[in-house]
């Protein structure tokens, strides 16, 4: 008698995780935590995909936290995984870390006006791998100019014939 009790009490999750990069939510950590006590009673790694199933689930309500290195955690509380399955969407938010050394240089060659600018990458750049022992690496900067793309994919050094920005 008691088999046919718990077998309707138990849930499955699944996760489809996506970031607004359009990189990869491969290694993405999932977590079910108890929505009174904050501790995390079950956990997955999203897959090549960014798919994550766990199945097996007491039913309840839960919150779910989805971290990977190099974005923002997203957190969602109050999740009720109360019928046998529960299928949801994540999007992950990229960080954005600042350069760090900025420097400038005014060109003034020939009637060719415009701003060297070099940096160095920041220190997390290198090391956004994420618990499940994926690396992250920097792909490049995006320059932007009055909210403008003028350059993408540069990696430390720009030469640019826009005007400099102002306070160069």
């Amino acid at each position: 008698m008691s088999n046919l009790l718990t077998k309707n009490l138990n849930s499955s999750l699944t996760v489809y995780i996506m970031t607004n990069s359009g990189d990869t939510a491969e290694g993405a950590l999932l977590e079910l935590l108890s929505a009174d006590e904050d501790q995390v009673l079950y956990h997955a790694f999203a897959d090549e995909e960014g798919k994550v199933q766990i199945s097996d689930i007491e039913r309840g309500i839960y919150d779910i936290r989805v971290s990977l290195a190099g974005f923002m955690t997203e957190r969602i509380n109050g999740i009720e995984l109360i019928p046998d399955e529960v299928i949801l969407e994540f999007e992950l938010i990229e960080k954005l870390i600042p350069v760090s050394g900025l420097q400038y240089t005014l060109l003034d060659d020939n009637g060719y006006d415009g701003v060297k600018l070099n940096w160095s990458a920041p220190s997390e750049a290198g090391n956004r791998g994420t618990s499940k022992g994926a690396d992250r690496s920097l792909h490049g900067y995006r320059i932007l100019r009055n909210g403008i793309v003028v350059e993408e994919n540069v990696q430390d050094t720009l030469f640019t014939d826009y005007p400099p920005v102002s306070g160069f």
